[in-house]
C-alpha cells in the first residue's frame, strides 16, 4: 500500500468507493448527489491515476503542464465546435 487516508464524511456527505482489480482503490467524499455518483467519481479518479490527492501537493511544474494541457484541449474543442456548426449550416 502506497497511500492511505482516513475519510470522514460531514453530515449529509456521501462516501463513494471503487476498487479496480484489487490493486487500485479510491474513496471520494461528496456533499451532494447520490452513492452512484460518488462511485462514478471514484471510478474516474482511478482511471486517471492522479499523482497527488490535493492540488496544493502537486509540484508547480506539473501543475503548469496540466494547465497548459487543459487550455490546449479547450481551444481544440472550441475550434472543433465552430467547424461542426459551419458543416451543419452548409448541409
Amino acid at each position: 500500500m502506497r497511500r492511505a487516508v482516513v475519510v470522514d464524511a460531514a453530515d449529509g456527505g456521501l462516501v463513494g468507493e471503487y476498487v479496480h482489480g484489487g490493486r487500485i482503490g479510491v474513496l471520494t467524499v461528496l456533499t451532494g448527489g447520490s452513492s452512484e455518483v460518488a462511485k462514478d467519481v471514484a471510478m474516474h479518479v482511478a482511471a486517471i491515476n492522479p499523482s497527488v490527492a490535493h492540488p496544493e501537493n502537486m509540484p508547480q511544474e506539473e501543475l503548469d503542464a496540466e494547465k497548459r494541457l487543459s487550455w490546449h484541449s479547450l481551444i481544440w474543442l472550441v475550434s472543433r465546435s465552430r467547424s461542426l456548426r459551419k458543416w451543419f449550416r452548409a448541409a
